[in-house]
C-alpha cells in the first residue's frame, strides 16, 4: 500500500522545511545566462537588490517622433539568479527542499520553462563529463543516494524513468537496444489512459530500479543519446521536445508493512 504520511526518521531541520514548503504557492526563479557574443552585457536590464525584480528596458528607435508604447516591463519572481550563479547553487537554492520533501513522502516537480536557447538543458542535466557542470538531475541523483543511506530506519527502493514527449507523442527514452543509432520512432510508444480512480497512467512506460548513483547516470546517458535533437531557426542544437525524468522513491520502515511511495519529476 501506498501512503502520503511523511517519514519520521528525518531530522527536525528537514521535517520544518518540508512542512514549510507544503503551505507555500508554487516557486518561480529566473536564471539569466550568458549572451553568445561573450560580452555578458545586459545593459537593456536591471534587478533589483532583493533579487526578486527585472526591470526590461525596450531601447528607442530615434526616427523623429514620439512613440507612446511602454519602454519599460517589470517582472516579478521568488529570486532572480544572475549570469555567475553556479549549478551547485540552482541545485542547493531551488531543488534541494524539492527533493527533500519527495524523499520524506510526498510528490515534487521541478519544471524548466523558456524559449530554445535559453539554457534549460545545461540547468536540468549540465555536461556529466564535468562535476562543476553538473545539472539538477546528476546532483539530484547523487543527493537521494546520500540522504537515504543516513536513513538507516528504513528500506529504500529509488526507480527511474525518461519519457520524451515530441509532437504529441510520448516515447520512452530507456529502451536499450544494440543498434547505436535508431529513429525516435522505433523506441517504445507511450500512451496515456485514465484508470478507475479517475487518475492518468502512463501505459508502456518503462521503469527501472538502480541501487547507486552511477547506475542512474549509466540510464540518464542512455536517455540523453535517444533524445531527438533538431536544427531549428534560433538554435542548432536545440531539441523541439519535452523530457520527463520522473524518480520514484519507495520507503519501508523496518519491521512494519506499510510503504510510502513517492514521485519527483524533472520536465526539461
Amino acid at each position: 500500500m501506498t501512503t502520503n504520511d511523511e517519514n519520521t526518521d528525518a531530522t527536525s531541520n528537514s521535517m520544518s522545511v518540508t512542512k514549510q514548503q507544503l503551505n507555500e504557492t508554487i516557486q518561480i526563479y529566473l536564471r539569466l545566462r550568458p549572451t553568445r557574443d561573450g560580452s555578458n552585457k545586459h545593459d537593456h536590464i536591471s534587478i533589483s537588490s532583493d533579487q526578486r525584480q527585472i526591470d526590461v528596458r525596450v531601447p528607442i528607435d530615434d526616427q523623429g517622433y514620439v512613440n507612446n508604447t511602454i519602454r519599460k516591463h517589470s517582472f516579478k519572481f521568488d529570486k532572480i539568479f544572475d549570469l555567475n550563479t553556479t549549478q551547485e547553487t540552482m541545485f542547493d537554492e531551488v531543488a534541494k527542499d524539492v527533493i527533500n520533501s519527495t524523499i520524506d513522502g510526498y510528490n515534487g516537480t521541478i519544471f524548466a520553462y523558456g524559449q530554445t536557447g535559453s539554457g534549460k538543458t545545461y540547468t536540468i542535466t549540465g555536461s556529466v563529463e564535468s562535476i562543476d557542470q553538473r545539472g539538477i538531475i546528476p546532483r539530484t541523483l547523487s543527493y537521494i543516494f546520500e540522504e537515504t543511506r543516513k536513513r538507516t530506519l528504513y528500506n529504500w527502493k529509488i526507480y527511474v524513468s525518461y519519457l520524451e514527449i515530441y509532437n504529441n507523442d510520448g516515447f520512452d527514452l530507456l529502451y536499450d537496444s544494440n543498434e547505436k543509432k535508431y529513429e525516435l520512432e522505433s523506441l517504445p510508444r507511450v500512451r496515456i489512459r485514465e484508470n478507475k480512480m479517475k487518475q492518468l497512467i502512463l501505459t508502456n512506460l518503462s521503469i527501472h530500479q538502480i541501487d547507486n548513483f552511477q547506475e542512474g547516470m549509466a540510464l540518464l546517458m542512455l536517455g540523453d543519446d535517444n533524445r531527438v535533437v533538431a536544427e531549428t531557426p534560433k538554435n542548432d542544437a536545440s531539441t523541439r521536445s519535452h523530457c520527463l525524468f520522473m524518480i520514484q522513491i519507495e520507503s519501508q520502515k523496518i519491521g512494519e508493512e506499510k510503504k510510502t511511495l513517492s514521485k519527483l519529476h524533472i520536465v526539461d
